[in-house]
């Protein structure tokens, strides 16, 4: 199993997973402070009432590593490559599947909700190399295909299980481009333990960000140092 994310949605069920001999348990080598040092906190379970999964990561997955199990006796490829993809957590991984060709990014992006950068562990400038990265590798995915109608999907988190995804990517892109350069109005988003959010829409309301106030306002290009 691999972990593409801290929050407590994904944690829960964690320890159901130990209780398997053969299991093993996978995570991003990007920031490994991240689940090894406060985990309750990092992993937002202490703010939400839920106790902390306790479990051990057996490997630390590196940017494009192929997953494979091994079951004692030997080592099988599991036919899916792991990239990371920091931004909206440090540990943040998208999963290749290039059989399928799909590509799970999980809550790196999606539609219809905001797209949230949680205090403490959303990185702006992180995510923007992140769209970099994802929309190059779906871009030499789709080139390497010469077959009509067999362009990469993307299934996310929520409710987005199946986008066209070099066009999914392009969007959000473009949008998170203009929210950094000042072109969007925000929105209050409320507060998070004192902490003040604020709310970024596009019209049509498919794509939107939410997060720290102060997260937001770094981010901005003419505010970033050249």
């Amino acid at each position: 199993m691999c972990i593409n994310i801290a929050p407590p949605p994904e944690k829960g069920g964690i320890e159901q997973f130990t209780d398997t001999p053969r299991s093993s348990i996978w995570a991003s080598a990007n920031d490994k402070d991240f689940i090894q040092g406060d985990l309750p906190s990092n992993s937002l379970c202490r703010f939400v009432g839920m106790d902390t999964p306790r479990y051990t990561v057996r490997h630390w997955a590196g940017d494009a590593e192929t997953m494979r199990h091994d079951d004692g006796s030997e080592s099988h490829d599991l036919g899916l490559v792991i990239y990371h993809a920091p931004g909206h957590t440090p540990d943040e991984v998208a999963i290749w599947d290039p059989q399928e060709r799909v590509l799970f990014v999980g809550d790196t992006m999606y539609e219809w909700a905001p797209i949230i950068f949680p205090p403490g562990g959303g990185n702006l400038h992180a995510y923007t190399s992140t769209l970099f990265k994802l929309r190059d590798l779906i871009s030499s995915w789709n080139a390497a295909s010469s077959a009509e109608g067999d362009r990469v999907m993307l299934a996310c988190g929520h409710i987005t299980s199946t986008v066209d995804a070099g066009d999914f990517v392009g969007q959000v892109e473009v949008f998170f481009s203009k929210v950094k350069r000042g072109l969007v109005e925000p929105q209050d988003g409320g507060d998070v333990r004192g902490i003040p959010l604020v709310k970024y829409e596009r019209e049509d309301g498919r794509i939107s960000f939410l997060g720290p106030k102060s997260l937001f306002e770094d981010a901005r290009v003419d505010k970033c140092q050249v």
